[in-house]
């Protein structure tokens, strides 16, 4: 009995000794490993840098890295060409859309026009300043997408729904819209200045778009979120969709734009919270934490 027990404890000391033994050894095996693990997670390719390890006995970590570094390689090339292409793309396509705007509005100045050809010209007009807020849109998107803005700070989301909305005013009129304010808290959050304007301003946009003539937006901010709501008849489908961009609602033939989905971009990166609803006759784009 005592041979027995005395047996228990050395196989019960063998199996503590082996299980440490074999936590030291494989910790110490696969330190290169977590190194490597470590340098991954940190790494950032808004550094423009190229990922770097340390040397490690072991080959097969080593093969590893070396694998890490060209993938790196590869992505941090393909990285700096799309951004190129972006930062080309909008500097080139501004350009010759702001000579034909330009010259349109020259072409409409003239008193001589026949009123089908100032149609014509109008018509044009409209579409080149489609096209231009389209081309900087989707390089703002690709922008965001990147990560490049990083200086947030936090802003008085409230105050500045106020602000735009006494910017807006005129166009609110123009439509005869009956536009109500009322903010009883503020709402913060921590964003980039230009984006948050940009957020609260495609909003507006979409309200005033949407809005039908005679029609109302009420605008409403809490502690907590800012609800701004338009009349208009239901959506024609599926709601779930009225944030993805340049969707075609059924048969029609003019898509959704891409306004609501930057807006939608925005508060995602941003952690905020960015839904619609439709209650009682009234859409309602609702910003919340």
């Amino acid at each position: 009995e005592q041979i027995a027990i005395a047996m228990m404890y050395a196989y019960l000391a063998f199996i503590a000794i082996s299980l440490a033994a074999n936590y030291f050894i494989l910790k110490r095996i696969f330190t290169p490993f977590y190194k490597t693990l470590k340098e991954l997670q940190r790494y950032s390719i808004n550094s423009m840098s190229e990922l770097s390890f340390t040397k490690s006995n072991t080959i097969e970590f080593n093969q590893l890295n070396n694998v890490l570094n060209e993938m790196s390689k590869r992505l941090l090339s393909d990285y700096k060409n799309i951004k190129e292409f972006n930062e080309n793309a909008s500097h080139e396509i501004q350009t010759p859309l702001t000579i034909i705007r330009n010259k349109l509005e020259l072409l409409m100045q003239n008193s001589e026009l026949k009123e089908e050809e100032a149609e014509l010209i109008g018509a044009s007009y409209e579409a080149t300043n489609r096209l231009s807020k389209l081309v900087q849109s989707l390089i703002l998107l690709s922008k965001i997408e990147n990560d490049e803005f990083k200086s947030s700070v936090p802003i008085d989301l409230s105050k500045l729904t106020e602000r735009l909305l006494l910017q807006m005013k005129e166009e609110f009129s123009l439509k005869n819209i009956d536009v109500s304010l009322k903010c009883q808290e503020i709402f913060s959050a921590v964003i980039h200045p230009m984006l948050a304007e940009i957020l609260i301003r495609n909003l507006f946009s979409n309200a005033l778009k949407y809005t039908q003539e005679g029609g109302s937006i009420e605008v409403y901010c809490a502690q907590n979120k800012i609800e701004i709501r338009n009349s208009g008849s239901p959506l024609g489908f599926d709601p779930d969709r009225i944030f993805k961009r340049f969707f075609y609602a059924g048969n029609s033939n003019v898509s959704q734009g891409i306004g609501l989905s930057l807006a939608k971009k925005i508060a995602d990166t941003f952690f905020i919270r960015l839904q619609y609803s439709y209650v009682a006759g009234f859409h309602t784009f609702t910003l919340s934490k």
